[in-house]
């Protein structure tokens, strides 16, 4: 059963021992490693990132950061090892209820790179609409991304 919990130094030092990425996704590899998603926004004061545990073990991490006038970006990272079997999709879906029940967002989106369309499939089933696309650079790499928007209406 998954759980979100808050993220603490130690999720982190777990986190960059994971195996890396298959190939195909290399890109994303740099949010698990020294410098990535917990080095860069734990300090922030309007970041929120939650470990993400199955049973107690370390799965993943999610984020939310507050942009402001209750807009909030979701993030999420998985263990390498973990990923296709569901359980992105529940803290996803645990994350965005979070959001909302919680933190009275009244929008939370997300960036996905349009070289993975498998995430963004399941960003749409969970809910998530195409609102633009854009090159945004990701560590000092223009990358073609698109901007998603959760549809409030998907939220159980």
């Amino acid at each position: 059963m998954i759980k979100l919990r808050q993220a603490t130094e130690s999720d982190s030092v777990e986190m960059k021992g994971w195996p890396p990425y298959p190939a195909a996704f290399k890109e994303l590899d740099y949010a698990l490693r020294e410098g990535g998603w917990y080095d860069e926004l734990h300090l922030k004061s309007k970041v929120r990132l939650y470990a993400v545990e199955n049973d107690g073990v370390l799965i993943g991490m999610t984020v939310l950061k507050d942009e402001g006038e209750a807009v909030f970006e979701f993030m999420i990272v998985m263990h390498p090892e973990k990923t296709g079997q569901g359980f992105g999709k529940e803290a996803l879906n645990q994350t965005v209820r979070e959001a909302f029940e919680v933190l009275d967002a009244t929008t939370v989106y997300l960036i996905v790179r349009k070289s993975n369309p498998k995430a963004r499939s399941l960003y749409e089933k969970t809910g998530f609409v195409y609102k633009d696309s854009y090159v945004k650079e990701i560590r000092g790499i223009p990358t073609e991304v698109d901007k998603m928007i959760f549809d409030r209406r998907y939220l159980k």
